[in-house]
């Protein structure tokens, strides 16, 4: 290629985020495949079902909806929609992606349980674990956040450092093999050296809870 031809390349414009149309009809089987495939319980679902962190798309996908992420008052708020986590629900899918137009570091899933001052950010990889880990963790003192870092994308480290500084705690809780055990201790540092309470993974929660 010479260099005229490199002149003549222009680079293609970033896609704005667009949410990906809902479709009701396709709830019910991405409902049951959080619920029966997924062993989430169902109240949590509808949860975020009915205030709208989670959805059906018109290819039977599960929507999980990321939002710029601020930290006032003690505690994370949520600003404008910037992006989607998609997972494939149909029979035999492994089909994990991000809608067209999402930036991994411009937002995030997460949900949070409790009033006032967060006490603990707990740290996973996809939304699907940010909901296990609610249900598991046993030893909720003061307000809980639960956040997707997407496996190896960004975490909102300003947002967690000023919530550290006021006294909350980290969990890092990926999954146990190589990969996740790499990315967990990637999140560690960046939130901070050595103020992380725990690495956990999501099979271990099942006999080990999150805590002091």
């Amino acid at each position: 290629m010479c260099s005229s031809d490199l002149a003549n390349i222009v680079a293609k414009p970033k896609q704005p985020f667009v949410a990906p149309a809902r479709d009701d009809s396709k709830w019910p089987a991405v409902r049951d495949y959080l619920i029966k495939e997924r062993s989430l319980v169902d109240v949590l679902v509808d949860r975020m079902h009915e205030i709208g962190l989670l959805y059906a798309d018109g290819k039977q996908n599960a929507v999980f909806l990321r939002y710029e992420t601020k930290f006032e008052n003690g505690s994370f708020v949520r600003g404008k929609v910037t992006g989607a986590n998609l997972r494939g629900t149909y029979q035999g899918s492994d089909y994990k992606g991000l809608a067209e137009g999402t930036v991994r570091a411009d937002g995030w899933y997460w949900l949070g349980i409790g009033d006032g001052q967060i006490d603990k950010i707990v740290v996973t990889e996809a939304p699907i674990d940010a909901l296990s880990c609610w249900m598991l963790d046993k030893n909720r003192e003061g307000k809980t956040i639960y956040l997707s870092a997407d496996g190896s994308g960004p975490i909102p480290v300003e947002q967690i450092r000023q919530a550290m500084d006021q006294g909350a705690r980290v969990v890092i809780a990926y999954d146990s093999t190589e990969i996740g055990s790499e990315h967990s201790k990637k999140a560690a540092r960046k939130a901070s050296d050595g103020v992380i309470d725990k690495v956990l993974t999501p099979q271990a929660m099942k006999v080990i809870e999150i805590g002091r």
